[in-house]
């Protein structure tokens, strides 16, 4: 288990598919603990469900493992999963990458993603591949007196 503190959800790796429920899980605590509310940390569990999902099955076989790193900058919280890629078969998508256009090339993930976050970001260098979220939130008020 990666160490975690308040504002940080160090890099996770993700080893397979099976390895995503434990990440979840992880994630959904960790996300608790800032005091985000229950939608929200709904919706970005199923952000990092199809994220790190993509990237193991999109790593290239002779990468390094796939991993999901998140941080919480004042109201806001940054999601980052990163992979390595075969530069080939994603040159030619790079520039399909238009998360606006529902009929783009390609599954659906990044589009789902797009509608439950504020702000998508893909980049490709080299053979690392990040994609990077943000969205802002509310902390909920916890009720701490006794009626």
């Amino acid at each position: 288990m990666s160490p975690r503190t308040p504002d940080r959800f160090s890099p996770r790796p993700i080893r397979g598919i099976a390895d995503l429920s434990d990440v979840r899980a992880e994630f959904g605590e960790w996300l608790r603990g800032l005091e985000v509310g229950t939608d929200l940390v709904d919706d970005l569990l199923i952000v990092v469900s199809e994220l790190a999902a993509n990237a193991v099955r999109e790593s290239a076989p002779d990468a390094d493992l796939p991993t999901v790193a998140a941080w919480c900058e004042g109201d806001t919280v940054w999601l980052e999963v990163t992979n390595e890629v075969d530069t080939a078969t994603h040159d030619e998508f790079k520039a399909e990458w238009d998360l606006d256009d529902p009929l783009r090339t390609g599954g659906r993930g990044l589009l789902v993603v797009s509608a439950l976050v504020d702000d998508v970001d893909v980049n490709v260098d080299g053979r690392r591949l990040s994609v990077r979220c943000s969205v802002a939130f509310e902390r909920t008020q916890r009720d701490s007196t006794i009626t």
